[in-house]
């Protein structure tokens, strides 16, 4: 199979529905070995996915501290971080932030929203 993608994914579980999607979306990439990390900033993150590793942090500690948690922690030679839409859950990349973190399916008319 080629080169290993790792993938970060953070939540504060109050969103557990678009968390959840976020990392259907990531599983669901065909064509390479993924490797996924959830970081739970302050929070279990229960029902998580055979294969998908996860980083419990004591409390939370902010998005980039999270966020660099979980990079501490990856192994792949391919490295992206991930953003669930605020609207559907989609898998995102790093959102714009006059996207309002939201993807063009949602949000077709804002500038900088992402393509899904």
């Amino acid at each position: 199979m080629g080169s290993t993608v790792s993938c970060v994914i953070l939540t504060m579980g109050d969103r557990p529905a678009e968390v959840n999607r976020a990392i259907d979306s990531v599983l669901a990439q065909r064509g390479t070995q993924v490797e996924l990390i959830v970081v739970g900033n302050g929070v279990d993150v229960p029902g998580l996915p055979a294969g998908v590793r996860m980083v419990r942090l004591p409390e939370n500690v902010g998005v980039a501290a999270g966020r660099n948690a979980g990079v501490a922690c990856w192994a792949g030679s391919i490295k992206i971080r991930r953003w669930p839409c605020c609207r559907c859950g989609w898998s995102i990349p790093r959102a714009d932030p006059a996207s309002g973190g939201t993807c063009r399916a949602c949000a077709p008319g804002i500038p900088g929203a992402l393509r899904r």
